[in-house]
């Protein structure tokens, strides 16, 4: 079980209700607002293009915007590219650092299917992970679908297809991309 797995599950489904009638295509924007009508129908609480400081040697340095935060708990970053980089991790990585939240959800809208990418500093989840594969002494682990880097950062890929939007054991399974 994932931190925060029922609210990323509910997430996720918005994006598939929106990606399911509008389909690939669209500027970032656009799907930022019908993935917002979509969480408003819902009745599940979010900002968006919330300002967040970023700070060096505890200085305020400069102000970013982060897309989505749902619930005071997920940071969601929305994409419409051909496919997701290690820089989209990483900067996932810095909205949760600069947030203090530890789950981020990358939703990419450029496939037939809705890209999800799960990003999270979630300790005790790394932890498990490092146990299982405490016997093997690598910088960079894969389990499954899982990635685990020692830095308490693990990603997930997930593409959902929008015949699933309804069906959570479906989008608990989603197929690794």
């Amino acid at each position: 079980m994932y931190l925060y797995q029922d609210l990323t599950e509910k997430i996720i489904g918005c994006a598939i209700s929106v990606h399911k009638e509008l389909g690939p295509g669209f500027l970032e924007a656009i799907y930022e607002g019908a993935v917002a009508f979509e969480l408003s129908r819902q009745k599940i609480a979010f900002e968006r293009q919330v300002p967040v400081n970023v700070t060096y040697q505890q200085r305020i340095i400069g102000l970013h915007r982060v897309d989505l935060i749902v619930e005071d708990k997920v940071v969601v970053e929305l994409k419409a590219i051909r496919s997701l980089d290690d820089i989209h991790i990483a900067t996932a990585l810095s909205y949760l650092k600069a947030t203090r939240l530890k789950v981020a959800l990358i939703l990419n809208f450029s496939g037939l299917t809705v890209g999800v990418k799960r990003v999270s500093r979630d300790k005790s989840f790394c932890n498990e992970a490092a146990e299982i594969l405490s016997s093997q002494k690598k910088d960079f682990f894969k389990i499954e679908g899982l990635q685990f880097v020692p830095d308490n950062l693990v990603t997930t890929n997930h593409a959902v297809k929008g015949s699933d939007a309804n069906n959570p054991i479906a989008q608990k399974g989603a197929r690794a991309v």
